[in-house]
């Protein structure tokens, strides 16, 4: 009986070499690239957003102008629709007979006078409030809270929640009949149509 040779054997036999790991690589294998550096975490100061810088503008100038007149702080603001919903704001207020600075907060007095201002304070700001959506404008751009509200509106009170019921109170006013409320919401449509026009017309 004849054994076989083993593969060992059968290599020596038939003068095979045994090839070298180079011969073994591909011929077309890419080199790998080493890694880029990467820049020091602080290698730089890190900037601003532009948005904190903004916000503490606006902050600012509400802290400067607090006790302005109000011609001159209106004079001061640099958004075209927050100038525009100002002006829109004291033809608002002239409607209801109140003057701008109650929709800030209600009179603290209780003289008659003060009591019915803070009786049409709330739906006046509701109209006020309205008039600035219908331009656009975000919820957060008509009140002056000072982290997140973007209004430079200063006549408005600095409280989400203050601003979104009295627009509600404006809105419930669809409800009630009467010729003092039907004035009341003509006048109001006419400053609204004239604010969105002067909103769109320029800068």
């Amino acid at each position: 009986m004849v054994t076989k040779p083993t593969s060992k054997r059968a290599a020596r036999k038939t003068g095979a070499k045994k090839k070298s790991k180079a011969e073994t690589k591909r011929s077309g294998a890419k080199r790998r690239k080493a890694p880029a550096s990467r820049p020091a975490a602080d290698a730089a100061p890190a900037s601003k957003s532009i948005s904190t810088t903004e916000k503490e503008q606006r902050v600012a100038f509400r802290e400067q102008a607090r006790d302005w007149p109000r011609e001159a702080w209106v004079a001061h603001i640099k958004d075209h629709k927050q100038r525009v919903l100002a002006d829109a704001t004291a033809s608002i207020c002239d409607i209801f007979g109140i003057p701008c600075d109650v929709l800030r907060a209600d009179r603290k007095d209780q003289s008659p006078k003060s009591r019915n201002e803070n009786s049409l304070r709330g739906m006046a700001l509701g109209a006020v409030i309205d008039t600035g959506l219908t331009m656009g404008l975000g919820w957060n751009e008509l009140h002056t809270h000072h982290e997140i509200g973007r209004s430079e509106v200063l006549d408005l009170p600095p409280h989400a929640a203050t601003i979104r019921g009295a627009w509600g109170r404006w809105i419930a006013t669809a409800n009630i009949d009467g010729v003092l409320m039907d004035v009341m919401r003509a006048r109001v449509a006419e400053v609204q149509a004239a604010a969105v026009k002067a909103a769109a017309g320029g800068k």
